[in-house]
């Protein structure tokens, strides 16, 4: 008998669309996907406020599931809390009586009102999404949160974690062991593999085409250039140690800073930084492939799947100590480097160390396809169905 399983989110997500599909394939759950607005998939795109553009995603975010494009009555821009008011929710699972609903997040209205329909109908809910704990919380701000989730958390029969650190945050607020699943924040495994696979014997062109000399190691940034991003500190780290190393700093993404980091470049004169703006989904293998070292600097970055797909490439990684999912993927010594977040000397120490060692990078590019090879939807799915076989008395 398949299970009935619904998803409430936001918007299509080029990082999700994998798991729905193979959810769709699996010959036990029969999926449906509710959207809250079209972001990403418009015609025209969408506006991005982290990129400071729109965008519309150029991979088949909608292809190989059934999904319906719930009403949105809000008359503010999403994703806010009140840009999405989606009642229709309730009216669906009244309709169609599914055994669970998987929700991503809580920080809408429509999130809020899923929970209610799914009491309504006394219909299981699965909580998942993109948090963690910060590193201090104001003691205010985390009554006001505890007020607020430990009661929600409670109407959750099943929290499907991304990471090591997102089962802290929801174990922080009421979870518990045994309600705790594991549904890894993974890529799309094969595609990237397979890009790698394709691309790696045009490196030597693809470098030329970027102007990067064929013998200066590159160090990948891909993601937003916004300040929580704190890519200012990778730009300092890099002037450091560029003349010692000959290496060049790549920059794919766009955002409000970077202006000022080009200018930064500029009236520094560093030499081989390359601001290659932003580049859709199918664009950026090209760059990957040519990296020899990604960083992730960030400030709180709670699960980036930039690092899944950097490690599909053989990437070593180095990431600040507020990534989510830096104990999960980057294993300190093994495939990359862990330091302190704003800590300039400590990271530019790090890079100097991998790119003045071929061996060491060697091993470590081992190393992350290695511990990437596990991490794919196909647990989520697992851990999925074994929720739904668990909690739901219906089936």
């Amino acid at each position: 008998m398949k299970y009935k399983l619904a998803i409430l989110i936001s918007h299509p997500i080029q990082y999700y669309y994998p798991l729905y599909q193979e959810l769709a394939a699996h010959p036990r759950i029969d999926l449906t996907v509710y959207y809250c607005w079209k972001g990403g998939v418009e015609e025209g795109g969408t506006y991005e406020e982290g990129f400071g553009i729109n965008i519309k995603w150029d991979l088949p975010l909608l292809d190989g599931y059934d999904h319906i494009f719930l009403k949105n009555y809000a008359r503010r821009s999403p994703p806010s809390f009140w840009g999405l008011i989606n009642p229709g929710i309730i009216r669906e699972l009244y309709s169609h009586r599914y055994d669970a609903i998987f929700i991503w997040g809580y920080s809408a209205l429509s999130n809020w009102l899923a929970f209610l329909g799914a009491g309504l109908t006394r219909t299981p809910v699965f909580l998942g999404g993109s948090v963690v704990l910060a590193p201090r919380i104001p003691p205010l701000k985390n009554l006001i949160k505890r007020i607020i989730l430990t009661p929600l958390f409670k109407r959750v029969s099943a929290f499907m974690c991304e990471c090591e650190k997102n089962a802290e945050f929801y174990q922080y607020y009421g979870a518990t062991p045994e309600n705790t699943y594991w549904n890894p924040a993974a890529v799309n495994n094969k595609f990237f593999q397979s890009q790698a696979k394709k691309l790696l014997p045009r490196r030597d062109e693809i470098k030329e085409g970027l102007s990067i000399a064929g013998d200066s190691p590159v160090i990948l940034f891909l993601g937003r250039l916004t300040p929580r991003k704190r890519v200012m500190d990778l730009l300092n780290a890099f002037q450091q140690i560029s003349d010692e190393t000959y290496a060049t700093l790549l920059f794919v993404g766009s955002g409000e800073d970077r202006d000022s980091l080009e200018r930064y470049v500029r009236d520094n004169d560093i030499q081989r930084v390359i601001f290659a703006g932003f580049k859709n989904q199918t664009e950026i293998p090209a760059y990957y492939t040519v990296a020899d070292v990604f960083v992730v600097p960030s400030q709180l970055d709670p699960s980036p799947r930039v690092i899944n797909e950097a490690m599909n490439y053989g990437l070593p990684i180095i990431v600040s100590d507020r990534v989510g999912s830096r104990g999960d993927l980057v294993q300190d010594g093994r495939n990359g480097f862990v330091f302190p977040v704003g800590d300039i000397e400590e990271l530019s120490q790090k890079l100097r160390q991998l790119l003045l060692n071929t061996d060491l990078r060697q091993r470590m590019k081992k190393s992350s396809r290695e511990i990437i090879d596990r991490w794919t939807c196909q647990t989520g799915v697992e851990e999925i169905i074994r929720a739904l076989s668990v909690l739901n008395p219906r089936s």
